[in-house]
């Protein structure tokens, strides 16, 4: 389980609310069925960032590089059932595919887009989830996806949890990776990255963010047999 605790205080939130997953909360796979099915899920996943590799190099490799920031995350949080946040992350940019290479460049460049491309680089997620929502056992990771471009908080004259629970675990980790990645390859310095989703806790979870201090390309991010999850 979580502990939220460490690296970080409730000072670190908002509020001092939390929207972890509570004790008791997701169980892991209980049986042979569900250990072989989480297995089965992991080996697609990677053959569908494979297949990207081949067919969109641009969402490909973003997407390999969210994976291994994703993985790195899940590792240091010690949540359950890592191998949807993994699942998650492959699968996270399957509505790019539906978006042409040169907004996607643009976009992560930082450039002006239309309305029209804004609109659909804003509502990929969506339209990944709306792909896998009516897949067998993978609903939850679909949710992820699909509030992978969410805020932490709601921002007003009060600020509030939107949501709790592991969906929003998931769908907070999937945004910084993402951001994170982006400054990157803007030219960013990696502490610089982190510094500046710090600095933006409405947006970004800085128990979460604290832990990217420790990242390196070099670290060591692959997930342990879907078994041991």
């Amino acid at each position: 389980m979580l502990d939220h605790s460490q690296n970080s205080s409730s000072s670190d939130r908002t509020d001092g609310a939390s929207y972890w997953p509570p004790a008791g909360g997701a169980a892991r796979p209980q049986g042979p069925d569900e250990v072989a099915a989480a297995g089965a899920l992991l080996e697609v996943s990677r053959l569908f960032t494979a297949l990207l590799r081949m067919t969109r190099p641009d969402v490909g490799l973003r997407t390999e590089r969210i994976t291994a920031l994703v993985a790195f995350l899940v590792r240091r949080l010690e949540v359950e059932r890592h191998w949807e946040f993994e699942v998650a992350a492959r699968l996270s940019q399957l509505g790019c595919l539906g978006i042409a290479p040169d907004v996607l460049e643009a976009a992560a460049r930082g450039d002006r887009l239309s309305d029209e491309d804004l609109r659909a680089v804003a509502s990929h997620p969506l339209a990944a989830r709306d792909l896998l929502s009516d897949v067998t056992r993978l609903e939850t990771v679909a949710e992820m996806i699909a509030r992978q471009h969410e805020p932490v908080r709601i921002a007003g004259d009060r600020i509030e949890p939107m949501v709790e629970g592991r969906l929003a675990l998931g769908g907070q980790i999937l945004r910084i990776c993402g951001e994170f990645d982006a400054l990157v390859q803007r030219g960013t310095a990696a502490s610089d990255a982190v510094a500046r989703l710090a600095s933006q806790p409405e947006e970004f979870d800085s128990a979460i963010v604290s832990r990217l201090a420790s990242w390196s390309p070099a670290a060591p991010a692959a997930s342990p047999p879907a078994a041991s999850s």
